[in-house]
């Protein structure tokens, strides 16, 4: 599965997904649209440990189709002071062991595709301006592709990181 296709199929949006350091990362809230078009809910809920300064659960998720379960996964969510900025702990764990099963029921992992909540360093970037490698890059696909040039105008970095994914998978404009 292409990041193209999911976000057609999801009906997700620019602002849903980016590409951080050669993996495609997803809002909280794109996953949870994902989870609730494919009908995957919360089967079982464990607290595994939670203290001051570390919070872990065992989720235990299932998608259903005609009321029935077709897939269930089961997977740890967890956070802690050395892998977490935000000091509510319990929240940030389900959080991630929710989006985690989502994203293992789709099989997104397999396409290096990741929530925004399983690392700090995955959250969003703020918006910046599209660098003059990203330009060139685009540019020289461009001629390759045969293809009008961009307008670089208002541009983001992360807008043009779409365009170079979609210029380098051969699509159009």
């Amino acid at each position: 599965m292409e990041i193209k296709d999911l976000i057609k199929k999801y009906n997700l949006n620019k602002n849903d997904v980016w590409d951080c350091h050669g993996n495609w990362i997803l809002k909280h809230d794109a996953v949870t649209k994902i989870g609730t078009i494919e009908n995957i809910k919360i089967s079982k809920m464990e607290s595994l440990l939670q203290t001051e300064t570390e919070s872990r659960f065992l989720i235990t998720m299932v998608k259903e189709v005609n009321g029935s379960v077709k897939d269930m996964i089961i997977t740890v969510g967890e956070a802690s002071k050395l892998n977490c900025t935000s000091k509510y702990y319990g929240a940030m764990a389900e959080k991630r062991g929710i989006d985690r099963s989502i994203l293992k029921l789709i099989k997104a992992y397999e396409y290096g595709i990741y929530s925004e909540e399983e690392a700090d360093d995955f959250k969003k970037p703020k918006t910046s301006e599209v660098t003059i490698k990203q330009k060139n890059l685009i540019t020289s696909l461009c001629i390759k592709n045969k293809l009008k040039q961009y307008d670089f105008a208002g541009m983001t970095s992360q807008d043009a990181s779409f365009i170079i994914t979609d210029l380098n998978q051969g699509g159009a404009r």
